[in-house]
């Protein structure tokens, strides 16, 4: 009338699904391809002192923002950049912004009343064996704050300052 399980068929059936799991989910790259976040913040100030130092006329920094910055940093970045405009000083600030696949950041620079973005972008770093970025650079005709932005059940994020193009 009743029967007794398969147990061992059972037991071994769970053990190689828990290992092919397990396995899936370490991280077999060597070490230099598992950048620390030190490593990545060194390669990311190393790509924008070189483009800040193209520039003859020093500029400030207004910060550094991360995806999703506070309030308080926000608005101490903005009245930054706000102070730098009027005065027609150079600065500079530097956001995060939503990678898929790579570390993005933007740098919003602005000297002689001209406004530039410059984007850093580490797609392809593996293939040039360390942690860091590629760059491209547009013109912008102004700036506004980024905003939160939602795609279904997605909470995305705009940098904190976007380039506004002609």
């Amino acid at each position: 009338m009743f029967t007794t399980p398969p147990l061992l068929t059972t037991s071994l059936s769970l053990c190689a699904l828990g290992l092919v799991l397990a396995l899936l989910t370490v991280d077999s790259r060597p070490p230099s391809l598992r950048p620390t976040e030190a490593a990545w913040q060194a390669a990311l100030m190393a790509a924008v002192g070189e483009h800040l130092a193209k520039d003859p006329e020093a500029a400030s920094s207004c910060g550094v923002l991360r995806l999703a910055s506070k309030a308080p940093e926000l608005s101490a970045a903005t009245s930054c950049v706000e102070a730098a405009r009027h005065a027609g000083a150079a600065f500079w600030v530097l956001s995060e912004a939503q990678g898929e696949d790579s570390r993005v950041w933007l740098l919003l620079r602005g000297e002689s009343g001209n406004l530039h973005e410059v984007s850093f972008d580490s797609h392809g770093w593996e293939q040039r064996g360390q942690p860091s970025f590629s760059s491209a650079a547009v013109d912008c005709v102004g700036y506004r704050l980024g905003q939160p932005l939602k795609d279904g059940d997605l909470k995305l994020h705009e940098p904190a300052f976007v380039c506004v193009r002609a």
